[in-house]
């Protein structure tokens, strides 16, 4: 009984050594693109990380904003996602209709009201950015990265 006692004791303190933190990595309130990322210090190094690239939309015949997860898994490979994303679209800029695969997701350059944008469909979902905010979301990322990863 004194050693389960024990172990409920130092539970808490074994707890302490880790924090998460949410953090807001980019944020553009005219297009709803946002980088949130939840990354988890243990000691000071980044231990674990999750990045989330959103865009929220209004649905088509309801006007219900909805948000949509365009991608997500670590900062390396978010960053690696919207470079390839950033890339494709300025290469393809004046092709109306061309598309590639990149992880998974059909990336495509289409005339949306008269707006040349980059369509990012994922499953049953699509949304419609404009390079800019690509390109703006992938340098402020990449900045994040270089001024707060100390974990290689």
């Amino acid at each position: 009984m004194k050693k389960l006692l024990l172990i409920l004791l130092c539970l808490p303190m074994i707890g302490f050594g880790q924090e998460t933190k949410t953090i807001q990595i980019y944020e553009n309130f005219l297009t709803h693109t946002n980088i949130k990322a939840n990354i988890s210090y243990l000691d000071g190094d980044i231990s674990n990380e999750d990045v989330y690239y959103t865009v929220t939309y209004s649905a088509m015949w309801t006007g219900k904003l909805k948000t949509m997860v365009v991608y997500s898994g670590n900062l390396t490979a978010t960053s690696d996602f919207l470079s390839s994303v950033l890339q494709f679209s300025q290469l393809n800029k004046d092709s109306i209709g061309s598309s590639m695969i990149f992880e998974g997701r059909d990336v495509s350059i289409a005339k949306v009201f008269g707006f040349k944008v980059t369509t990012i469909k994922y499953g049953d979902e699509s949304i419609h950015t404009n390079f800019k905010s690509i390109k703006q979301a992938s340098e402020a990322l990449d900045n994040w990265i270089e001024e707060n990863k100390t974990l290689n």
